[in-house]
């Protein structure tokens, strides 16, 4: 299907929306490179809140969403019912600290903040290690933003995926090397608003094109319709749990999501941003798993689930959707791999490039050089978004919530516990993944637990000791 007049006008309109953003925080950044890491610490409730949750949203509400609520059914509700009982966990305890912790010891990237969160003797050798690692750990999340949007673009203008995924990412590689994390920022805001209007637009859509006479019993697998599916009572409650724990090592250790908590400017600003991120998050979610559930009784033979809202877009939509469909894919998945990409650039920038290269020139390099590995996950990892991204959240969930958690609590941290601790969760979800668990018990518990136990056989809870006051001496 060609796109019309009207969907080239709301696509592009898209397109240049983005780069007027880009362009216009590219005019707000300040003469501080360090500082623009985050931003200036300058960010607002909403601006914070929906740039916030268009980089956390990411291509997989488009496409794993979607393919797993028209594969598996109502079952697959777990994923936004967990995420929002992780997502009010971390925002009733930990997010007002993340920020307030942040600025105390002024730290700009996760790999500082836990290198300053440390006592006792430091070396700067964990920290470089933790700017290579973070980074590295977050491209397969990034590659599976690529994909989806390949996969998108590719049914909807019929050109190849490989194509449209290259072309998708040099767009994204080059607004962020220009205007960086205070870019991504505002880009964020934007996009946020076009994924909303998609999300209007689709159940518009979906309630025009419903007629009870599509309904197929005979289609849909058993369970399709219950919460608990066909499986154990127990499945669903365990998928739940792993997705609460995955959500509040998503938002505390996501170097992305970290690093927009650093830019709110107080504590007032993090309690408004509060439910404009809660509610974009399962706005979305909940839309398209549901779209994905009654999608499957329209048409119940799609070869690839995770292309069925491009598929209904195509078939059923009206004049304008298939180009509000380009720019809400370009919307969300643009967000959320700009935003891994500028903070993982500034990581390798400040925590693991020489001092020569921390100015504006090093960071468009690592940029680029972040840019380039993502792509290079994409053949290295898998074909499957939900798989890529799952995998890397996972990951990077695991590794981070026990150091970060420590460090945001203010409780008593080493550098040798840090990094023992690190190894220990990613080992341990490792192994769960390869003992092939990670489908009743997300890999993201096993990990975190493992992290949490070595820290707590490492100092406990105990708080970092407040520094005494020296009396003044009379003369």
């Amino acid at each position: 299907m060609g796109l019309g007049v009207l969907d080239w006008v709301v696509f592009l309109g898209a397109l240049a929306c983005t780069l007027a953003a880009a362009f216009y925080a590219r005019g707000l950044r300040g003469a501080n490179d360090r500082s623009e890491a985050v931003a200036g610490r300058s960010i607002g409730p909403w601006l914070l809140g929906l740039s916030a949750g268009a980089t956390g949203n990411s291509g997989v509400a488009l496409t794993a969403c979607v393919g797993l609520g028209y594969s598996y059914g109502l079952m697959w509700l777990a994923l936004p019912l967990g995420w929002l009982l992780g997502d009010i966990i971390f925002w009733l305890f930990l997010a007002e600290r993340l920020n307030a912790v942040s600025r105390r010891v002024d730290a700009v990237t996760l790999p500082e903040m836990l290198y300053k969160g440390c006592q006792g003797a430091k070396s700067p050798l964990p920290r470089k290690l933790l700017g290579l690692l973070i980074p590295l750990l977050s491209m397969g999340y990034v590659g599976a933003q690529w994909l989806a949007a390949g996969k998108i673009a590719g049914l909807v203008l019929g050109l190849p995926v490989v194509a449209c995924t290259l072309a998708f990412a040099l767009f994204v590689i080059g607004y962020t090397a220009f205007s960086g994390v205070r870019g991504s920022i505002y880009t964020d805001f934007v996009q946020a608003i076009f994924m909303l209007l998609l999300v209007a637009g689709v159940a518009v859509a979906l309630a025009m094109a419903w007629h009870p006479a599509v309904y197929l019993p005979a289609e849909v697998p058993e369970g399709f319709f219950s919460l608990l599916g066909s499986g154990p009572w127990w499945h669903a409650p365990l998928l739940v749990l792993g997705f609460a724990v995955m959500a509040v090592g998503f938002d505390l250790g996501q170097p992305q999501m970290a690093a927009r908590w650093m830019t709110g400017d107080s504590a007032a600003t993090m309690r408004k941003a509060r439910w404009v991120y809660i509610g974009f998050i399962q706005a979305t979610f909940m839309t398209f798993m549901l779209f994905g559930v009654v999608f499957r009784l329209l048409m119940p033979h799609l070869a690839d689930p995770e292309q069925g809202l491009a598929a209904f877009v195509v078939g059923f939509g009206g004049m304008g959707m298939v180009g509000l469909l380009l720019a809400g894919a370009v919307a969300t998945i643009a967000s959320t791999a700009s935003g891994i990409i500028s903070v993982g650039a500034e990581m390798v920038r400040l925590d693991l490039l020489p001092g020569v290269l921390r100015g504006k020139a090093g960071l468009a390099l690592a940029v680029l050089m972040v840019g380039v590995v993502s792509l290079a996950a994409i053949p290295l990892a898998h074909t499957d978004i939900l798989a890529m991204a799952l995998t890397a959240v996972g990951l990077m969930s695991a590794v981070l919530l026990a150091p970060m958690l420590w460090v945001v609590m203010g409780w008593m941290q080493t550098q040798a516990a840090m990094m023992a601790s690190v190894l220990a969760a990613l080992a341990a979800a490792v192994l769960w993944m390869h003992l092939g668990l990670s489908g009743t018990l997300n890999e993201v518990v096993p990990g975190a637990l493992a992290g949490v136990l070595v820290m707590l056989a490492a100092g406990g809870g105990r708080k970092v000791a407040a520094p005494v006051k020296k009396k003044a001496r009379r003369g």
